[in-house]
Order: C-alpha cells, then sequence, then structure tokens
C-alpha cells in the first residue's frame, strides 16, 4: 500500500493545518502544535491509538507520545478527560 503524503492524509481526516503568513501558533489549538491536535481530534471522534496510527501514517508508540504531550498540556491523564476539555474551555499549562 502506497504512503500519501500528509496533504492527502490531512484531507482524508478533515484536518486543517493551513496558518496564516507569519503565524507560529493557531489559538484555536489551545497551545498544541497541529500534530498534537489532530491526535486530539481523532480522540474525540472514539478512535483507538491503533486507528488514530493507521490514519496518521504514524507508530501507535508515536500517537502515545502525542497523547503524553497533550495530557501534560492539559494538565490530564485520561482520554476521557481530554474529551470532557475539548468540549469546554481549557488553557495549557
Amino acid at each position: 500500500m502506497p504512503r500519501a503524503s500528509a496533504q492527502q492524509a490531512a484531507e482524508r481526516t478533515g484536518a486543517r493545518f493551513a496558518r496564516p503568513a507569519g503565524s507560529t501558533a493557531c489559538p484555536c489549538r489551545r497551545g498544541l502544535t497541529p500534530r498534537e491536535f489532530e491526535v486530539a481530534r481523532l480522540v474525540a471522534r472514539g478512535l483507538s491509538t491503533a486507528e488514530i496510527a493507521t490514519d496518521l501514517f504514524i507508530s501507535p508508540h508515536t500517537v502515545r507520545g502525542h497523547l503524553r504531550a497533550v495530557f501534560g498540556k492539559a494538565g490530564i491523564s485520561s482520554r476521557g478527560e481530554l474529551v470532557a476539555r475539548l468540549f469546554s474551555s481549557w488553557r495549557p499549562r
């Protein structure tokens, strides 16, 4: 199976990574990197670690690393808390 480009993967998952020229961060991502935000979005859709890895063409280990980073920034420790935070207002530490 051929690997899709990052752009094709983004289009397939509905990701929106574009930033205004000169911008270094998107305030809507609340301090998360684009990849952390994408992993969080897929968690909110109910995907497992393996499913997220397959969708983003990364390893499950990398998905877990992104989740650790998201959990640390949000001050949480579970996927359930992550989903709850995505639907409420929070600021990364």
